[in-house]
């Protein structure tokens, strides 16, 4: 009887040192891991600063204001001509359409 309850409490004991011992292990591979990203992220910024130096450009390159977006915002502002149809005649999309026309206004304004 006694040998049982012995028993029972050192297998508490080692269940509970084997959560603890889990627990440790756990935090010990988190703070490996957090170091290996730093690094990542410490040679993927070298990366970029190096190639921002030789002159490399990032994201998508500017879209160029078309040839006859003048003549097109000209009959627009008139009404000879829907935005739709200027959108057509320019082959820009609604927003890049109305980006130009901010800009065109802008520079009118001056």
């Amino acid at each position: 009887m006694i040998y049982t309850a012995f028993a029972l409490q050192c297998t508490s004991f080692v269940q509970k040192m084997s959560g603890v011992v889990v627990i440790k292990k756990l935090k010990l591979l988190g703070s490996f891991a957090e170091h290996e990203r730093l690094e990542i992220k410490a040679r993927q910024r070298a990366g970029i600063d190096s190639a921002k130096a030789k002159g490399q450009k990032f994201g998508r390159p500017a879209l160029k204001c078309p040839d006859n977006f003048k003549e097109v915002y000209d009959l627009w502002k008139a009404g000879s001509i829907t935005a739709v149809e200027g959108m057509k005649r320019t082959g820009l999309k609604r927003n890049k359409f109305y980006d130009f026309v901010k800009e065109v206004e802008k520079v009118n304004a001056v």
